[in-house]
């Protein structure tokens, strides 16, 4: 995958409950070392990625 924050937690996601397990706060702290978004954005935006992730895996197939 092209973006950074993105890259990263996909490829910490192994099996279902690897996606169940990735909380919103670590989530957070990839969005944060990787871009410049500040103050409540990165929290903001954690649940959105964690909803797209879910959407990839379950979509690609990966079960």
């Amino acid at each position: 995958m092209k973006k950074p924050s993105f890259n990263e937690l996909f490829k910490s996601i192994k099996t279902e409950s690897d996606l169940q397990s990735i909380n919103i706060h670590t989530i957070e702290s990839v969005i944060r070392k990787n871009t410049t978004l500040t103050l409540n954005t990165p929290i903001r935006r954690a649940s959105t990625v964690k909803s797209w992730l879910s959407w990839i895996y379950k979509n690609m197939e990966m079960q």
